[in-house]
């Protein structure tokens, strides 16, 4: 039992927006600006209006429409699960469940179809075990939820209670919030312990001085007039009464000795723990927003709260808890891809062209172990990164991180350089792979697309470099993504841009063991100008798949014909010799 998807039109950022799932913890990462705080804002809304709260609406996307909604869905499974084993059979509070959200769901939803029965319901599929609740914002402030049974209102509530965590905003030295939590989190029917049944238990206990305790309750009730305790807070005056106190200390120590830091971690894991705790044994599914807990936390800190989660969450099978963590944090994202192989998401949020929200769910979840035992805090900031160029080698690292070229060309510090020396790494964190916006190129030297065998036979090969590109033609161990496949593709299609890839494609697959003459001292082809067009038709085709190859290599493209001059001038400058570049 858990919240199943939510969806949004029409409201601040989103126009047609949908998370069709959620997973035990779910990661939102991308740039500031770009929806994630006002996803909170409108679920924080939805809520306040669960609890009657009034509030000013959230503004509408477009005023082309005159209303936004907000409408989640709600997996009632496990109500069921309880009623259906017996325990909850003769239980009124089940039944009154079942009444709100399901029995009237059906009324409402189809006047002609009749509703079914407690026990229809406890074997029927699994479409009457989630319920969908609705809230509709007019252009004029107004709202209206898409039902009338304030009680189906109050079930959900009860049963899916949202909790925000803002780090920005946290009182690290107040922690009442953790008492609503607990109040809100447990089901216990409390109202069945009358006033005047405790002060008589008391009393009881206290044989030395019956009666003095319900004698002076009375005594002050004629002085002072309060108002009387809410559900929850009877809940949490008896749980203070159990523990024997309401104070929070950390290691022994008052929240006031300690350092924001150590607060802040110590505030969400505390949290975070007692929803799960609460979740694995009661029939509520707690969902908890938690904005940017990276915070005032060293990183390591970030590493140790993600394994505390995860070791509460052993069991999943029995956790309905979810968790939304909206971060800007590497080590985080890598925490969370790690430790959870599944029961796990990232969502990556973007700005369409149009100024509104859009999200993708990144491909997270990676088999085997061989590419999350490399998987670390520089290979988690890419999920973050604007544009991504992956290289080689050393000197390309070395090279587009030089700070005097970065300052001839800003626009390189805006790009994060990866250096991808394994078709495995590079094949998983690639965006197409990931699933998400982010524009990416990679660069390799020639001899990733082709060989040439110098000899008597002097064969000229294309060549296949994974899941990125297969220049080859096709046979019995390959025959997925080759140029073959590729042509029949682009044959298809009758536009002008699918016409040129065909076309390029045939002029490539002509080179393929194609035999080409040398010049005598074999460092040349004899018609250079064929040769020079397979390198242009090779360009202009690969850049379609996001790759650039050079002619030679990276150190062949900075020390060549073109540059000599300049490259000898620099070395001759700074080598001990003292040498004349114009000589040499």
């Amino acid at each position: 039992m858990s919240i199943k998807s939510i969806s949004i039109t029409n409201l601040l950022s989103f126009d047609q927006f949908i998370i069709n799932e959620f997973e035990n913890v779910n990661v939102i990462v991308g740039k500031n600006n770009v929806g994630k705080s006002n996803l909170v804002k409108l679920i924080r809304f939805f809520y306040n209006k669960l609890d009657g709260r009034k509030e000013l609406p959230p503004s509408l996307n477009s005023n082309y429409s005159t209303k936004g909604v907000i409408s989640i869905v709600f997996d009632t499974t496990k109500i069921r699960q309880i009623v259906k084993a017996g325990s909850g059979r003769d239980n009124s509070y089940f039944k009154d469940i079942y009444d709100a959200l399901i029995k009237n769901k059906t009324e409402n939803n189809a006047t002609n179809l009749k509703a079914p029965s407690l026990w229809d319901f406890l074997n029927s599929p699994s479409d009457l075990t989630s319920y969908t609740l609705t809230l509709t914002i007019h252009s004029n402030g107004a709202s209206e939820w898409d039902t009338k049974n304030y009680k189906a209102l109050q079930f959900i509530n009860n049963l899916f209670p949202f909790f925000e965590v803002d780090t920005r905003h946290i009182n690290l030295h107040d922690w009442d919030k953790i008492w609503t939590l607990i109040g809100k989190s447990k089901s216990l029917d409390i109202n069945k312990v009358s006033e005047d049944d405790f002060a008589k238990f008391i009393d009881n206990q206290m044989e030395s001085t019956k009666g003095n305790f319900n004698q002076y309750l009375q005594q002050i009730k004629s002085v002072i007039d309060v108002k009387e305790f809410s559900h929850q807070q009877k809940i949490i005056s008896f749980i203070k009464a159990g523990l024997k106190g309401d104070q929070f200390v950390i290691n022994g120590g008052e929240t006031t000795h300690q350092s924001d830091g150590t607060n802040s971690f110590s505030y969400i894991n505390t949290l975070l723990k007692l929803l799960v705790l609460i979740s694995k044994s009661e029939y509520i599914a707690p969902f908890i927003f938690i904005d940017e807990p990276e915070l005032g936390l060293h990183p390591k800190k970030c590493e140790a709260l993600i394994h505390d989660i995860f070791a509460s969450m052993q069991n999943t099978e029995k956790v309905n808890t979810k968790i939304i963590l909206a971060t800007h944090s590497p080590n985080i994202v890598k925490e969370v891809v790690k430790k959870f192989t599944v029961n796990q998401q990232v969502l990556h949020f973007s700005k369409a062209h149009n100024s509104t929200t859009k999200m993708q769910v990144m491909n997270s979840q990676y088999e085997g172990n061989n590419f999350l035992s490399t998987f670390g805090e520089n290979e988690a900031r890419l999920f973050f990164s604007d544009f991504i160029l992956f290289v080689e080698g050393e000197t390309e690292l070395e090279f587009f991180g030089n700070i005097k070229l970065q300052d001839y060309f800003p626009v390189l510090k805006t790009v994060d350089i990866y250096k991808s020396s394994s078709n495995t790494i590079s094949e998983k964190l690639n965006p197409s792979y990931s699933n998400t916006s982010i524009q990416y190129l990679f660069l390799f030297d020639a001899d990733k697309a082709y060989g040439f065998s110098v000899g008597s036979t002097n064969i000229f090969k294309l060549k296949n470099n994974g899941s990125l590109f297969d220049l080859r033609p096709s046979d019995k161990k390959n025959v997925d993504n080759n140029i073959d496949t590729r042509i029949q593709k682009f044959k298809k299609g009758y536009s002008l841009e699918y016409k040129e890839i065909h076309s390029e494609l045939i002029k490539l697959k002509s080179f393929h063991k194609k035999k080409m003459e040398t010049i005598r001292h074999k460092l040349f082809f004899k018609n250079k100008q064929q040769f020079i067009e397979f390198q242009k038709t090779l360009q202009n085709y690969l850049l379609n798949e996001n790759v650039k190859v050079l002619n030679s290599t990276f150190e062949g493209s900075l020390i060549c014909v073109e540059s000599k001059d300049l490259f000898l001038k620099c070395w001759c400058s700074g080598n001990p010799m003292n040498l004349n570049y114009k000589r040499l």
